[in-house]
């Protein structure tokens, strides 16, 4: 069975290791968190599952932290396209983002940019390494989590409701923490056709 490796990078408190578990299904991080670290940046978890009907997929994911402002998130976006991390991103088949949504209340746009820039050059990457496959696009997925908390009851749905058009709109898909038996779907999606 081939190894499957997903990213999740967040701030502290966007439920990343939430995700880990209701997704993934790990329930024991004892073995890899350090109860000093500051962190999660660096958290290797090694046996991550995802089961569905039809089968079962192992999953390593790989844990990475940013400070809890667009700021951050757009820096580490445009590190994540570096050539320092081409070995990363060629060896992810997922991706996953979290934050809180009213981070993106201002200035959406150069986030939902580096978005599309990072989808682009994951296309660009895997065809230019697959050359002759007939391959038109990273067969991975790409997933923007938005956490509401208390202060997200300032949001306005009519702007949620445009973050749920402008996102996908990079190929990123969006859920909401409350609809993340939607990211399961995507995930398992995903791996069945890796596993094929």
């Amino acid at each position: 069975m081939a190894q499957n490796h997903v990213l999740i990078v967040g701030s502290r408190k966007t439920k990343k290791l939430t995700i880990v578990k209701d997704i993934f299904g790990v329930s024991d991080f004892s073995s890899f968190l350090d109860k000093n670290a500051k962190s999660h940046t660096g958290l290797i978890i090694s046996n991550g599952k995802i089961v569905c009907k039809y089968y079962t997929a192992d999953v390593n994911i790989f844990v990475d932290e940013v400070q809890p402002t667009l700021e951050s998130y757009n820096e580490w976006l445009v590190e994540f396209q570096s050539s320092q991390m081409k070995e990363l991103r060629d060896s992810i088949q997922g991706i996953i983002l979290t934050l809180r949504v009213e981070i993106l209340s201002r200035h959406s746009d150069q986030f939902t940019q580096s978005l599309q820039h990072i989808s682009d050059l994951l296309d660009s990457e895997y065809i230019e390494d697959h050359t002759g496959d007939n391959e038109f696009q990273w067969n991975g997925f790409k997933v923007v989590v938005g956490i509401m908390s208390e202060d997200s009851s300032r949001v306005d749905d009519s702007w949620l409701e445009k973050l749920e058009e402008k996102i996908p709109e990079t190929g990123f898909d969006f859920v909401i923490k409350r609809e993340i038996r939607h990211l399961h779907v995507i995930v398992a999606q995903h791996l069945a056709v890796e596993m094929n």
